[in-house]
C-alpha cells in the first residue's frame, strides 16, 4: 500500500509579482513611475536595452502616457 509519510509535500502555486512600472529618466537622473521610452538599444548578444525618460523631460512628440491608463 502507498505510505503518503513518504509522498513529497505539496508546493502551493506562486503567484506572479504584478510588474513594476519605474524608470530611472536619462536626462534628468530621476525616478519615475510613468516611465516614456525615449530609445531603443540593439545589441548583438543578449537583449535590447530601452532608455526611459520622464513625462517632464519627454520631447513634445513623444506619446505620454497616463497614470491612469487612459
Amino acid at each position: 500500500m502507498y505510505d503518503r509519510t513518504l509522498a513529497p509535500p505539496r508546493e502551493e502555486p506562486r503567484q506572479a509579482a504584478p510588474p513594476v512600472n519605474i524608470a530611472c529618466c536619462m536626462r534628468c537622473h530621476r525616478l519615475t513611475r510613468t516611465p516614456v521610452p525615449l530609445r531603443t538599444i540593439r545589441s548583438t548578444c543578449g537583449p535590447a536595452t530601452t532608455l526611459y525618460t520622464c513625462p517632464e523631460c519627454a520631447p513634445p512628440d513623444a506619446a505620454n502616457p497616463s497614470p491612469a491608463g487612459v
